[in-house]
């Protein structure tokens, strides 16, 4: 399934042409494992993009700072001199960073299949697989350098990493589900927005005294769900 998902991506992608933002996108990516440099990068954090460019960044450095713009951090400006000065390269480099961002996909897949056959069956697990690898928005954002799958890709991590520590505690978890959480504005500032409802997720374990509130007294529950929220929003 993961490998089908993937294969619809890249046999489409050269039929794809880019939305108006794409490229500035890939510039974001690249800039900031590159240069590094996230001047470019104000209007959105530069995770989702370093994820999706990581491949052509190991084997390409443009010089940005002789890019028309690059000075007063003019995205259009760099975007445009950047497309424009080599428009093959601009091609290939977008089409290696779809590719990238659909295998990111795929491991999302791989990964919700064996976490659901954990937690319910395999019928559930599989079922989910299908949906998923047959879903047009999920294949449409996956095929695309933006920020908008990594979004949800980062609420599915941090929503398994945050009940695996409330099922079975741990600080190790906790941390790891903090760090998740803590990704998803570093992904976009709206992620922010997600991770805020994800905090009623440990709220609601707390007030029915399940996983790692059930053994302890009331005000040690408390005390330990005030010590969790203080960890997650230090590390956010």
């Amino acid at each position: 399934l993961a490998l089908l998902a993937w294969l619809t991506v890249a046999l489409a992608e050269p039929r794809n042409g880019p939305p108006c933002d794409e490229y500035r996108h890939v510039m974001r990516g690249l800039a900031a494992l590159r240069a590094p440099d996230t001047r470019v990068n104000r209007p959105h954090p530069p995770l989702a993009q370093a994820l999706a460019m990581l491949p052509v960044s190991l084997t390409t450095q443009p010089h940005f700072s002789e890019l028309n713009g690059w000075a007063k951090s003019s995205m259009a400006k760099v975007t445009s001199a950047y497309a424009s000065t080599d428009y093959p390269r601009g091609r290939a480099h977008l089409r290696a960073g779809r590719l990238m961002n659909a295998a990111w996909s795929g491991a999302l897949l791989l990964f919700l299949v064996l976490w659901l056959r954990r937690h319910f069956d395999d019928l559930t697990a599989a079922a989910t697989g299908l949906l998923y690898a047959s879903c047009p928005i999920i294949l449409a954002h996956a095929g695309l350098v933006t920020n908008d799958f990594a979004v949800g890709a980062f609420t599915v991590l941090s929503l398994a990493a945050l009940l695996s520590y409330l099922e079975r505690g741990g600080w190790g978890r906790l941390l790891l589900a903090a760090l998740a959480i803590a990704a998803l504005p570093v992904v976009k500032v709206s992620g922010i927005v997600v991770a805020v409802l994800e905090a009623l997720v440990p709220l609601f374990w707390l007030l029915r005294r399940r996983g790692a509130y059930a053994q302890a007294r009331l005000d040690q529950a408390l005390l330990r769900f005030g010590l969790d929220y203080l960890l997650i929003a230090v590390v956010v």
